[in-house]
């Protein structure tokens, strides 16, 4: 336990630092367009747009958590570490969980912080989370962790099983996973994605 405990904090570290530059980046543009409507350059509204820089800001976190995720298979410092595939296959999928899951608490912060700056409050918006905001947030964040185990899946799978097999063999059964894998996370995908449209078209029928 103290070996896997020791790996995620690794994990987390370098991954929370790499997310955390870019979380840098959209602070210092919420920063500058503050700067401005202190100074009556931008209206409020505009303000409130430079709050969609958080769009981008998780997207491409989660393109570096992907990215994280698989280099843990091709990287010699992770698969010399002394864990089981298994183990080192879930400890990653969990350091990007609690990575993204603190990415979105500070852009969520951020736009409180945009909405909080305004005394006038006409943003025009609430950062608030009601029933139908916390569903579509967690199911869209089980979409990625879904999407980050999928990445490797395969990988991890064809290490684990093909190992003693011949390379013909590994080969064809390495191609019967992907497919196999690719096919799950469509139907898991799609389950979800009419979960939250549900959930939309729930909402809007009260």
């Amino acid at each position: 336990m103290a070996k896997t405990g020791k790996v995620l904090g690794q994990m987390l570290r370098e991954r929370v630092r790499r997310v955390a530059a870019v979380l840098a980046v959209e602070l210092i543009i919420l920063a500058i367009y503050t700067v401005m409507w202190a100074l009556h350059r931008v209206a409020s509204s505009d303000l409130m747009g430079a709050g969609l820089f958080g769009i981008f800001a998780g997207i491409a976190s989660f393109v570096i958590l992907a990215r994280a995720q698989e280099k843990v298979w091709v990287e010699n410092r992770w698969r010399l570490v002394p864990l089981a595939d298994w183990k080192l296959y879930g400890v990653s999928t969990l350091a990007n969980a609690l990575t993204m899951a603190g990415a979105w608490l500070v852009i969520w912060l951020f736009d409180i912080g945009l909405w909080l700056i305004d005394g006038r409050r006409d943003f025009g918006f609430q950062p608030q989370i009601d029933q139908l905001g916390a569903t579509m947030f967690f199911l869209v964040f089980m979409l990625l962790v879904l999407s980050w185990s999928f990445i490797s899946l395969a990988h991890m799978l064809s290490l684990v099983i093909t190992d003693f097999l011949p390379d013909l063999r590994a080969k064809w059964l390495r191609g019967l996973l992907t497919v196999g894998i690719v096919l799950i996370a469509l139907r898991l995908g799609g389950w979800l994605f009419r979960g939250m449209m549900c959930s939309s078209a729930c909402s809007a029928s009260t």
